[in-house]
């Protein structure tokens, strides 16, 4: 029985995703981070922004600046694709987002009494502790 080869792209897209996944992990212990939000928490969230095309600011914890998404291209349980690259952002990697004020999001952060700030109409949740 002849062994399958995987698709050459995947055995370039594999190292540049755990390189990122291990810079992340290094940037936590070093910086003596601790989560905030799990993955099942992050997911529930991305889900209402994408049902409710609410616009989003982005920073994640690789990168010095923030971006701003107007959509999800698709939704995991641990990573969601916000661009046409083809990269996922894993969950782990989000220092934070910001949404307007939005009354399902608050809803939802209350009932699972989830630490946010809002600065006038500006809800920013967190994913580390610092």
């Amino acid at each position: 029985m002849k062994d399958k080869k995987p698709k050459k792209i995947n055995q370039i897209e594999k190292p540049k995703k755990l390189s990122r996944s291990k810079k992340v992990k290094r940037i936590i212990l070093e910086k003596g981070y601790s989560g905030i939000l799990n993955n099942q928490k992050w997911h529930n969230i991305f889900e209402i922004i994408d049902k409710r095309h609410i616009v989003f600011k982005i920073k994640l914890l690789i990168n010095s600046d923030a971006n701003y998404c107007d959509f999800i291209r698709e939704l995991n349980e641990t990573s969601m694709l916000i661009d046409d690259s083809g990269k996922f952002i894993e969950f782990l990697e989000i220092d934070y987002i910001e949404i307007n004020k939005n009354d399902e999001i608050l809803d939802f952060l209350e009932n699972k009494k989830t630490e946010y700030f809002m600065d006038e109409n500006i809800i920013k949740i967190l994913g580390y502790n610092k």
